[in-house]
């Protein structure tokens, strides 16, 4: 017997097959089920095909009119809402052998339930509604005969005190009393309306602290007290009767919680009194439903606005329509259409080169989903094995393959770009899988908030790793997404669905950036702060961990320069203001300056970008000098090359170093070995002269990356590397790029034409006058020796 109760510290996972051989529990509270564990159920059934098996107290059969399987038991095998978890195991002397999913107590475990994807966990209305796991349920088709006789039109009153908010949480209370309902009927009879009234719980004279006695509300011709009824009717018969009081009421009243579920559920206008101050739960029940909702704090406030909307009505009709839009949207950000949006055209892109051992895989994918409205783009980067038969293999009128000459990432994600025809493009690894439900998700949102320009959703890792990528909602945040830029792409790549306009706006993929294309990319969208980019809180995508992968996970040794460099173009575009908006600049801007450019440094520092940090370590201590400045350089002090390789700014460092001990007497820091080292090596390096290391490259890319790592790689005197490049074609150009913006070539010249070797080489020359020696270094030559440079 498994029972899935919300006790355990981790989320509960369930697939689809799992929970239609589920049962799936109600309490009975109905309040927060209707709005929360109800809605999150017909979705699964509705959008994800699951049956679904229920059980419930007896008499609430009504309320679970979409179960495949209901069954009702005693209250006693279920538990409370606010009763003892162990209750739940009770069910098992009737499901003996099938896995029990129940919520549990309300406000007690707080827990997640995951579905197919699809998450739960007891929220408000509003927070589950933001899910877009949510399927609200209608009970407008309820009608049965009422055992008593009323004349129309007459109105509801719904009563209820809140005895678990003021004895557990200490909740503000709100009820109606005697004498507030005697003044809400004798002014509804004035108005022409008879008058319900339904008390949803037992008579609380005793033992819930206030006086009330139902005896006190005598029913006639046009007040009918429930209560007279409720005593002779069964609890199946009483849910009916609701529902079909409700539907046929012209409005209710009532008290702020679960008791105005059901009306509103009903479709009908809520008069209502409040408990606390929010109301953004009813808000979203005026725009799913089209409902009025009218709210107050004190019954005669309630009693004043009536009488003013029965007297004015036709000439001044009270709505509350535009009000609930607008506030919503201004503490949601989800504005509701005024006409429904269409199914969008969606191209999915496939970037591929020599991946036929997955590419089916990830066609199927797009395939199967539940969302029909797509094309299938597949531009192949040259690739020599047989992908193009995998993919011309397939049998589908959705599929468009072409072939292109090897040409790299960011070009044939261009060509993916040109040959689309959506109106959004989805990015799909070639070895990775669309899931199931992505794009019918995203179209849910996007008929919630018409003004994405972006959506993304979670990452599940499969393969030799599994993980889940979770990102953060940008939503009406775009400052926030600058901010985050500092610590790497703010918005996944892989499954994010993209307005084709941004790129028409922003331009294509850079073809500089063989790798980081997509961090440039988001880059440029973030600085642009003109996109709405909007986070789905399930897996969309599976990304597949492998051998062959061309990122995977990030090693030490990774070369990061193309995030160097795009590091650097956002930091000149933003500014350091943008990038800290943590920060108190209006009243500690020395402060902020000298901590945004400390930790700017360290960024660079964690890419292994020394020439960068140091500059940026040093800008920081133009501010002052705090123990975090001092942790970091005695870091990269522990790199004897370091300061070699950067004479000038070590020497800034040493003298705004001595500034700041001689400025504070030494107090600020503690003079460590590191930083006394500093000045040793400052001496050093000012003594010693260097060789201009100079090399002229044609295509050959393979002889020179060996070439220049073995320079690298065995330093042994002061140095500096020039390069003259005569217009290679082979990619030679960009990597020499990348290692000009690392700090490892101090000079560079790309020619635009072949000058030959002397010109270029006498180029080289020319560039480093102080340099004592002058080294021509030929890209074929590799050094294998230490010292090679000393001897």
């Amino acid at each position: 017997m498994k029972v899935m109760t919300m006790n355990s510290n981790e989320p509960i996972i369930i697939s689809a097959e799992e929970a239609s051989e589920s049962v799936f529990c109600f309490l009975g509270e109905f309040g927060y089920e209707l709005i929360s564990w109800l809605p999150y159920l017909l979705f699964l059934k509705g959008k994800r095909g699951i049956k679904l098996n229920t059980v419930s107290r007896i008499g609430s059969k009504v309320f679970y009119y979409f179960s495949d399987s209901h069954h009702e038991v005693e209250g006693r095998l279920i538990g409370d809402m606010w009763g003892e978890p162990e209750k739940y195991y009770h069910l098992q002397s009737v499901f003996n052998g099938k896995r029990i999913i129940h919520p549990g107590p309300d406000f007690i475990n707080k827990k997640k339930i995951i579905i197919d994807g699809a998450e739960w966990e007891n929220k408000d209305i509003h927070g589950i509604i933001k899910t877009n796991f949510y399927t609200s349920p209608d009970y407008s088709w309820v009608k049965t005969e009422y055992p008593f006789a009323i004349k129309k039109p007459f109105v509801v009153i719904n009563n209820k005190f809140f005895r678990q908010w003021f004895q557990i949480y200490q909740a503000p209370l709100n009820y109606f009393d005697v004498k507030d309902i005697r003044l809400m009927v004798e002014m509804f009879k004035n108005y022409g309306y008879s008058v319900i009234y339904n008390h949803f719980i037992e008579e609380t004279s005793i033992d819930q602290y206030f006086d009330f006695s139902f005896n006190d509300l005598k029913s006639d011709e046009s007040f009918i007290n429930l209560n007279d009824y409720y005593k002779n009717i069964s609890n199946e018969e009483r849910n009916k009767l609701q529902l079909s009081l409700f539907n046929d009421a012209e409005f209710v009243v009532g008290l702020q919680g679960g008791n105005m579920y059901l009306p509103a559920l009903c479709k009908k206008n809520l008069w209502m009194l409040m408990r606390d101050g929010r109301y953004i739960d009813y808000l979203e029940f005026g725009r799913i439903y089209g409902i009025e909702v009218n709210v107050f704090y004190e019954t005669w406030h309630l009693i004043s606005a009536f009488k003013t909307y029965a007297e004015n009505q036709n000439k001044y009709p009270v709505s509350t329509s535009n009000y609930i839009e607008k506030m919503q949207f201004a503490i949601s950000g989800i504005k509701h259409p005024s006409t429904p949006i269409p199914p969008p055209f969606i191209s999915i892109c496939i970037p591929t080169y020599n991946r036929a051992e997955f590419i089916e895989e990830a066609i199927q994918s797009v395939l199967e989903q539940n969302y029909d409205n797509f094309e299938i783009v597949i531009v192949d980067d040259g690739s020599t094995d047989n992908t193009r038969q995998i993919v011309e293999s397939i049998d589908s009128n959705k599929i468009r393959y072409y072939y292109k000459k090897h040409s790299g990432a960011p070009d044939t994600r261009n060509k993916c770009i040109k040959h689309s025809h959506g109106e959004f493009l989805l990015w799909l690894g070639d070895d990775d899988l669309l899931d199931k439900y992505a794009l019918s998700s995203y179209y849910d949102y996007l008929k919630q908030y018409p003004s994405i320009d972006v959506i993304y959703g979670q990452l599940q890792s499969f393969g030799k790793s599994n993980y889940l990528y979770k990102y953060n909602d940008w939503w009406r945040k775009n400052d926030k997404m600058i901010e985050f830029l500092l610590i790497g792409s703010p918005i996944p790549d892989g499954g994010t669905l993209v307005r084709r306009s941004i790129y028409e706006t922003l331009g294509y993929y850079d073809k500089h950036f063989n790798r980081a294309q997509d961090y440039e990319f988001w880059s440029r969208l973030a600085l642009s702060e003109k996109f709405n980019c909007k986070y789905v809180p399930q897996i969309t995508y599976k990304y597949r961990i492998h051998e062959k992968n061309i990122t995977g996970e990030l090693s030490k040794n990774t070369n990061y320069s193309y995030e160097i460099k795009i590091l650097k173009n956002i930091i000149s575009k933003a500014g350091v203001k943008k990038l800290f908006t943590q920060f108190d600049w209006n009243n500690s801007e020395i402060e902020s300056f000298a901590n945004a450019y400390t930790k700017i440094s360290l960024r660079f520092f964690e890419w292994n970008s020394v020439d960068n940090a140091l500059f940026y370590l040093l800008k920081s201590l133009d501010y002052g000098f705090s123990d975090e400045q001092e942790k970091i350089l005695e870091v990269i002090l522990k790199d004897l090359n370091v300061s070699k390789l950067y004479p000038e700014l070590f020497k800034d460092l040493r003298d705004k170093h001595d500034y700041w001990v001689n400025e504070k007497n030494g107090s600020t820091i503690t003079e460590s070995v590191e930083v006394k080292r500093l000045g040793d090596l400052n001496n050093t390096v000012n003594e010693e002269k260097f060789v201009n290391i100079c090399m002229v490259t044609y295509n050959r890319i393979e002889f020179t990356k060996q070439s220049i790592e073995s320079v690298i790689k065995y330093p042994s005197y002061p140095y500096t590397l020039t390069v003259i490049d005569n217009n290679s074609e082979d990619g030679t150009k960009e990597y020499l790029e990348e290692l000009k913006e690392n700090g490892i070539i101090k000079n560079l010249i790309l020619l635009e034409e072949n000058v030959g070797v002397a010109k270029a080489s006498n180029l080289a020359w020319s560039l480093e006058p102080e340099a004592e020696y002058y080294l021509k270094l030929d890209n074929d030559i590799v050094f294998e020796k230490v010292d090679w440079l000393k001897d």
